[in-house]
């Protein structure tokens, strides 16, 4: 199907939704602990029985040990809003990738990446693919390297799998309030806040 650029004319907006809101983030960085806590146990029982079923598997060196707890800590992010770009990619939409950004004293640090398409207009499915693409991924990548990494990276795996699945608290947040609508909604991101269509 070809990518919507622009809206139908007999199409209005019904629903807007912001991530903005401090009541709403706190809500929202509050309930990121539920998955976590889920993905890291998930992944710790996951793990356990891949070592029961191949034995032990001992092998790496202390520079790999570092680039491993970087990409655990700071890389999955990263590798987050690239997946959510290539579903925006595969449905025709250009991605644009950005951050937003806090002052900590004189320091401005990256609160918040984000990944998302300039006028473009979602198929609800379609919405709901890219916003659930990186925690799919993420975590059916990190059970495949978990059967092909060494034993002693599997803490940082499951730490990578559960910062993601933490992060992706507004994802699947805004999933479910798309879900509401029918099949034939429209949804536009903007980053941190979606926008809902629905013909008249």
């Amino acid at each position: 199907m070809a990518p919507i650029q622009e809206l139908p004319p007999n199409y209005r907006e019904v629903f807007y939704f912001t991530l903005n809101d401090q009541q709403t983030l706190l809500r929202l960085n509050l309930a990121s602990l539920v998955p976590l806590f889920v993905a890291f146990i998930g992944m710790n029982n996951w793990l356990a029985f891949v070592r029961s079923m191949r034995g032990t598997l001992d092998w790496g060196s202390a520079w790999l040990d570092i680039v491993v707890i970087a990409f655990a800590l700071v890389g999955v992010l990263i590798v987050h809003e690239w997946l959510h770009g290539l579903a925006i990619a595969w449905f025709g939409h250009k991605a644009r990738y950005g951050a937003k950004f806090g002052e900590l004293g004189r320091l401005k640090i990256p609160m918040m990446l984000y990944a998302t398409t300039d006028d473009g207009l979602f198929r609800r499915h379609e919405f709901i693919v890219v916003a659930l693409t990186p925690l799919v991924v993420i975590t059916l990548l990190g059970m495949c390297l978990g059967i092909i990494l060494s034993d002693r990276w599997h803490f940082y795996l499951t730490l990578a799998v559960a910062i993601n699945a933490g992060g992706a608290v507004g994802d699947m947040w805004m999933s479910w309030m798309v879900l509401r609508y029918p099949a034939s909604a429209l949804v536009r991101d903007e980053a941190d806040s979606v926008r809902v269509f629905m013909a008249h």
